[in-house]
């Protein structure tokens, strides 16, 4: 154990770096399959749901678009996985079983969904909320999601849910609402705990879970008894805690508010803050392995705790390499850019629509953009250590 967590912490060439995601839209929620296969969805209260997807780990594309808001995202192996949310009331809980590469609408009878979890591929469960006080909605499948069956207890709304086996689950939510259950979620027991908003559950195995909360005064909570009683975790801020997944018992993250990462290596016995290179709401993390982390948020943001072997992964936002920006016609570089390996040119999807080398861009004066359509564009810039991007507007 002791080898992993020097790994993650220590190493010499491992940080947090921004990816690109082909939008600025907020994320509310990412999973991992694989080090390389992830998934993240959106919420944006104009313009729906969206589905992402990296093969790579540093690439993203959009794979799904859904009127619907999308607060959760939850895969079981490569191929299987569900990402619902809804529009309140109303609720929507859709599946793929090809990687992402199409979704199924399962269900619409169902409440607004902020979360759901699956421990195979017939179990899981979903909590949802209908927009009034003292409601929520605690939903079952035991046949991967053709037919739900709705569990209802408590007087708050509920956030969050996760299982460690077909039997022991953690509900929770506003107001210090913690409800667990022993058998499968047939009844629930709802736990003393502090008033505390709560955001995130993660049942690390049958014993071992921890929350995190938001709205005000953020923190951490952990129990060793499957839910039944918490002891707080002393973390260095106040400020609201999204996102939380641990490796193992021992070793994890919470994410949140302005950009904050923190890292325990002993079980919550202290955290360390570690520089994300942001300052956006990040709502969300997930352990690949024990050397790699994701955690996304608002404005589109992804960012990756890893290694900066093979390709260089984004490790700075700039915003005056290439200019007039909004541009049409041509735009031109900075003298900072004669030192670049290349420039392309992406959409909003993720398309590579240009793509200059070293030798254009030594020699050439400016760069001809009449054959984009006006809209937003990411320019990633690409250094023999290093990327960096640029937000480019066309008119």
């Amino acid at each position: 154990m002791a080898l992993l967590v020097v790994s993650f912490s220590t190493s010499a060439n491992a940080q947090w770096n921004t990816l690109v995601s082909g939008t600025t839209e907020h994320f509310s929620a990412v999973d991992f399959v694989s080090p390389n296969t992830g998934f993240a969805v959106t919420d944006d209260f104009v313009n729906g749901g969206k589905i992402f997807k990296t093969n790579n780990g540093t690439t993203w594309s959009q794979v799904y678009t859904s009127p619907n808001y999308l607060f959760t995202v939850h895969f079981i192996s490569a191929t299987t996985g569900w990402a619902a949310g809804g529009v309140t009331p109303n609720g929507v809980i859709m599946k793929t079983t090809n990687g992402g590469a199409t979704w199924t609408v399962q269900t619409t009878a169902v409440k607004q969904i902020l979360s759901i979890c699956f421990v195979d591929e017939n179990d899981g469960w979903a909590v949802g909320i209908d927009g009034t006080v003292g409601t929520h909605f605690i939903y079952h499948s035991s046949n991967g999601g053709a037919t739900w069956t709705q569990q209802n207890t408590g007087f708050d709304y509920l956030r969050t849910i996760d299982f460690a086996n077909t039997d022991q689950g953690i509900a929770a939510g506003d107001n210090g609402q913690v409800y667990t259950t022993s058998n499968g979620g047939a009844t629930w027991t709802q736990q003393t705990f502090p008033v505390f908003h709560i955001s995130t559950v993660k049942m690390v195995n049958s014993s071992v879970a921890y929350v995190a909360g938001a709205y005000g005064n953020g923190g951490v909570y952990k129990s060793t008894n499957g839910g039944t009683t918490w002891t707080s975790q002393s973390i260095p801020t106040i400020l609201g805690m999204s996102g939380v997944d641990f490796i193992n018992p021992d070793t994890g993250l919470v994410v949140g508010e302005n950009g904050k990462v923190f890292y325990t290596a002993n079980g919550g016995g202290t955290w360390t803050a570690q520089n994300s290179g942001v300052t956006d709401w990040l709502s969300s993390v997930k352990y690949v392995n024990a050397n790699v982390a994701y955690a996304v948020g608002s404005n589109g943001r992804i960012i990756k705790f890893g290694t900066t072997t093979g390709i260089p992964t984004i490790t700075r936002e700039v915003s005056d390499q290439i200019y007039p920006n909004p541009a049409s016609g041509k735009v031109f570089f900075s003298n900072e850019l004669s030192k670049a390996e290349s420039l392309s040119i992406s959409d909003l999807n993720g398309k590579e629509m240009m793509k200059v080398d070293r030798d254009f861009l030594e020699t050439a004066d400016g760069l001809n953009i009449e054959s984009l359509n006006p809209g937003v564009y990411f320019v990633s810039i690409r250094y023999a250590t290093e990327s960096a991007i640029q937000k480019l507007i066309v008119q």
